[in-house]
């Protein structure tokens, strides 16, 4: 049994809640999330360093 093959267009699930302002909300939210990472990083080098 072959899978069904449809459309982006047509399809309102994953794709459909992607609008050009949550696509833009998502970019805005870059700088915050390369922060969060470089903080957990520094913060378990330095448990690891002081353990």
């Amino acid at each position: 049994m072959e899978p069904e093959i449809r459309s982006c267009e047509q399809c309102s699930g994953c794709t459909g809640r992607h609008t050009h302002e949550q696509t833009m909300e998502e970019i805005k939210a870059g700088p915050y999330l390369v922060f969060a990472a470089a903080a957990i990083i520094g913060v378990s080098l330095l448990v690891k360093w002081l353990l």
